[in-house]
């Protein structure tokens, strides 16, 4: 029998708590996830399944981080909408003094054509400034929130999230995830370590 991917139309609770989890596991261990990419994989006029393509650029990130001693720690979403089409949101860390390194090095990465003229651009590096004290967190649970748009009814009333299911669109495959470092079983091992 074939496995058929399936579309997904929502973002369920379980991958919603995961990726939340693992941004504020990112935090705890030193690698903030201080930079947010956005691609428009349509806008490159990419050709092939969305997570391949972002794959390849995450690859190609992470070989690049490791170079200069880094660690890749990232957190992505890929949506639908109706401005960028098939597009990716991924958060990650960089070290300060590797930034502007970083955004030169981001359209070497795309497979596509990378278009940055006219109002629709092919990617956008913004950075995810942190506050201080209890407003630490605020900005990133603001992005935080922005991916995850698209939540099932249920999870994004229990999150206080406002689901918005146009601009979130349909993705056939996995909607959202983490780097290695971040994901659940690091978590579980981290835990693990901290009980014993």
């Amino acid at each position: 029998m074939m496995n058929k991917r399936k579309a997904r139309r929502r973002i369920n609770l379980v991958s919603a708590e995961n990726a939340i989890q693992a941004a504020g596991y990112a935090d705890q261990i030193g690698l903030s996830l201080n930079k947010h990419v956005t691609i428009s994989w349509e806008h490159a006029q990419c050709i092939g399944r969305v997570q391949e393509i972002q794959g390849s650029f995450l690859e190609r990130f992470s070989k690049w981080i490791r170079y200069y001693g880094g660690i890749p720690t990232y957190v992505w979403s890929i949506e639908n909408g109706p401005v960028l089409g098939h597009h990716s949101h991924i958060f990650c860390h960089i070290p300060l003094d590797l930034a502007r390194g970083f955004k030169k090095m981001v359209p070497a990465w795309i497979d596509g054509d990378v278009d940055q003229d006219g109002a629709t651009k092919t990617f956008k590096v913004t950075t995810i400034k942190y506050g201080a004290g209890v407003n630490r967190l605020n900005r990133l649970k603001g992005v935080m929130r922005y991916v995850l748009k698209g939540l099932e009814e249920d999870a994004a009333l229990l999150l206080g999230i406002e689901p918005s299911y146009d601009k979130a669109g349909i993705v056939t495959g996995k909607r959202i995830g983490t780097s290695e470092n971040i994901g659940r079983a690091a978590r579980n091992k981290s835990l693990a370590k901290n009980d014993a």
